[in-house]
């Protein structure tokens, strides 16, 4: 009823139950473009991996859709002047391990190589625990040895410091990155979909890392 000249989004907006397949609007002469680091999280089905090299391609595209080049150009300046820097300092401090996950009511939800923080701490020469299902259980999780936890929430802060309330819990004592403190929030979308918040996420993510 609104008459889109063009249609953007993440991939479950192009599902039966929402705005449906993009041959539909295609058919009907109305351009569909999916954002490529929408893809399901957890990866359930196949889509391409989610990469900091796709989202700067999104927002190029973007830039040229919308004739906003320049901006969108100095976006993906700052995206590669950041990596750069982080690499390099990554570099002097060796690698470091990680696991990136979200506490689902009693699931524990994982984020593998096939997602944002995956590339970017990878990027940075670290590893980052990778399970081919999308929910771990939480001994797991107690053995994954990470020395940091990138702890994935949604809404606000608080949200977040309440996720995080879930390693008072005895059992995840030992863990190398409790012991240490080092569990960092991440707000969802800074991993998913992340366009113009890439940045951040790549300075969020060095100095969970790190610092």
């Amino acid at each position: 009823m609104l008459k889109p000249d063009f249609i953007v989004g993440w991939r479950w907006n192009f599902r039966k139950g929402s705005l449906g397949d993009v041959d539909f609007w295609n058919q009907r002469n109305v351009p569909t473009y999916i954002e490529e680091n929408s893809g399901p999280v957890p990866a359930v089905d196949p889509f391409p991996p989610s990469t900091v090299e796709s989202e700067m391609q999104f927002m190029e595209n973007m830039g040229k859709v919308f004739h906003k080049e320049d901006e969108a150009q100095a976006l993906v300046s700052d995206i590669k002047d950041t990596l750069r820097e982080k690499e390099s300092l990554a570099r002097q401090q060796g690698p470091r391990k990680a696991i990136t996950m979200e506490f689902m009511g009693n699931k524990i939800e994982v984020f593998g190589d096939k997602l944002l923080p995956g590339d970017i701490i990878r990027k940075l020469g670290c590893s980052n625990f990778n399970y081919e299902v999308p929910f771990i259980t939480r001994e797991e999780l107690r053995m994954s040895d990470a020395d940091t936890i990138f702890v994935i929430y949604h809404g606000s802060h608080q949200d977040g410091l309440n996720a995080l309330q879930n390693f008072s819990s005895p059992e995840f004592k030992d863990i190398p990155a409790v012991k240490k403190g080092k569990l960092v929030l991440l707000p969802y979308r800074y991993i998913c979909a992340s366009n113009i918040y890439t940045a951040q996420c790549i300075k969020d993510i060095y100095a969970g890392l790190y610092e």
